[in-house]
């Protein structure tokens, strides 16, 4: 609670620095006071390890990119697969490239193999209907 308290104080005096001094505006609603692993800075969460603090994507990161390649991969879609894999390469890869400096390689491995579901299954109903 004393934490919190003091967490409180702390902001309002950045804030306040922000404003009057350097003549920036505080988005009140994104600015808070909170735990790091809680928190997202630039889709990261900060996390600690035997290794020291690293960061890692937050959650919301994860399910923007599971939720793009979902709408890449529909069964419903058409398009031939070429185009449809060549997309989802390009999604991935900036979303690596972003966020290539957290860890994730738990994370890759898990999407890899979704994604290679996602895209046998659009496979196998393209070739149901050209049959």
């Amino acid at each position: 609670m004393k934490s919190q308290r003091a967490g409180e104080r702390v902001l309002k005096s950045i804030t306040k620095f922000l404003e009057e001094e350097l003549k920036l505006t505080v988005n009140k609603e994104k600015s808070e006071v909170g735990r790091p692993p809680k928190r997202k800075f630039l889709g990261f969460c900060i996390q600690s390890t035997r290794n020291g603090t690293q960061c890692r994507p937050h959650i919301k990161a994860k399910k923007r990119l599971e939720e793009k390649v979902r709408n890449l991969t529909s069964r419903k879609r058409p398009g031939e697969i070429r185009e449809i894999i060549k997309e989802i390469n390009q999604v991935t890869r900036g979303w690596i490239n972003y966020y290539g400096i957290g860890l994730m390689k738990t994370y890759v491995q898990e999407i890899d193999r979704w994604i290679r579901r996602r895209i046998r299954g659009h496979v196998i109903k393209s070739e149901k209907l050209h049959v």
